[in-house]
C-alpha cells in the first residue's frame, strides 16, 4: 500500500524534478549534494532491503532510472561501489552500481 501511494507520489515528484532540471544535474550544471541524495534514495529503494518494495520499482520511472544510472556511472562513484559493492559489504550495495536493476 505504501509503495502504491506515498512512494509513488514521491517518485512522481522526483520525476518532475528531473524533467525540469536547469542543467545536467538537479541544481544546475555541477554535481551537488542534492544529486547524491536523490541517487542514494533511489538506489536504496531498489536495493531489496526494504520489505515490500520491489527491486524493479524504477522500471515504471525511466527518467529516474536514467538519472540514477547517470550518477552511478560517475567514475569516482562507480569505482567506490565496484570496490565496496560485494557480498562482504552487504548485497544491497549492488543497487548503487550502474544498471543495478
Amino acid at each position: 500500500e505504501i509503495v502504491a501511494t506515498k512512494i509513488a507520489t514521491m517518485l512522481q515528484n522526483l520525476t518532475k524534478l528531473v524533467q525540469e532540471m536547469p542543467g545536467e544535474y538537479v541544481a544546475g550544471d555541477d554535481l551537488s549534494y542534492g544529486d547524491i541524495v536523490v541517487f542514494v534514495n533511489l538506489s536504496s529503494l531498489i536495493s531489496g532491503i526494504l520489505p515490500g518494495v520491489p527491486t524493479d520499482l524504477l522500471d515504471g520511472y525511466p527518467e529516474l532510472r536514467a538519472f540514477r544510472n547517470k550518477i552511478a556511472s560517475i567514475p569516482s562513484i562507480k569505482d567506490y561501489y565496484e570496490k565496496h559493492g560485494g557480498e562482504e559489504d552487504g548485497a544491497h550495495r549492488a543497487a548503487f552500481k550502474p544498471e543495478a536493476v
